[in-house]
């Protein structure tokens, strides 16, 4: 009687090395960033309804089918568009505050970051309230958008403590100069006629609007009868 085949052994799976997996994990990273900083672009120049997801898989030379593994859909990825620029937000105030200058100079730093930013095009929110997200991640970015106007206002009673910011009502002020600042992308093409860059308006912006706030804001409810929150 012939004697049956010996079986092979199962082949074990050998457990990727640390710096394989560290690596893959990296390239995955350095893709999504380039993802976004393309995303961002595209919202900023035909905002979230001209934009389509084929679009930007075409712009960095992939398929669609590679984008959706980073993506769902361009709900999804236009969310982490805004949660990245309001990381960045977050990180400029960090930096300002850690400057140890008075209030008005660490408004004036947070200014000029975030308005080059904008106008470099590496930071994007949508003109509207994000219609195209549910509630909960509408309520999300909101509370994002809330702290940094806190951070803000913090910025603005230190410097009526310190003398450096005209008296005003802070959380009002705070949400007109953040409302300012998103506009920031309408003024590039008029940015051309004295031939500015975005690091050039982002310093002219935040000399302005330090001035108004030194000499009396025209922004906040200004003069001695206003509130100091």
């Amino acid at each position: 009687m012939p004697s049956s085949p010996k079986k092979k052994p199962a082949r074990q799976k050998r457990a990727a090395s640390p710096e394989f997996a560290h690596a893959k994990e990296e390239q995955k990273r350095l893709k999504r960033e380039a993802i976004l900083k393309t995303a961002i672009k595209l919202f900023h120049e035909r905002n979230y309804q001209g934009v389509s997801l084929a679009e930007v898989a075409g712009q960095l030379g992939m398929t669609d089918a590679a984008l959706y593994y980073y993506f769902r859909n361009k709900s999804d990825l236009a969310e982490a568009c805004i949660l990245a620029s309001q990381a960045k937000a977050q990180k400029y105030l960090s930096e300002a505050e850690e400057t140890g200058g008075s209030g008005l100079e660490k408004i004036e730093i947070f200014i000029r970051r975030i308005t080059s930013a904008i106008a470099a095009e590496e930071i994007w929110f949508p003109s509207a309230e994000p219609y195209w997200l549910d509630a909960m991640r509408q309520s999300a970015i909101r509370q994002g958008g809330e702290e940094a106007v806190k951070r803000l206002a913090d910025f603005l009673r230190e410097g009526m403590r310190d003398k450096s910011v005209h008296f005003c009502e802070p959380i009002t002020t705070a949400m007109l100069l953040m409302g300012a600042i998103f506009v920031v992308r309408s003024w590039m093409p008029f940015s051309q006629i004295g031939g500015l860059t975005s690091e050039k308006l982002g310093e002219e912006a935040a000399k302005f609007i330090t001035r108004s706030l030194a000499q009396g804001s025209p922004f906040g409810a200004g003069g001695a009868g206003g509130m100091g929150g």
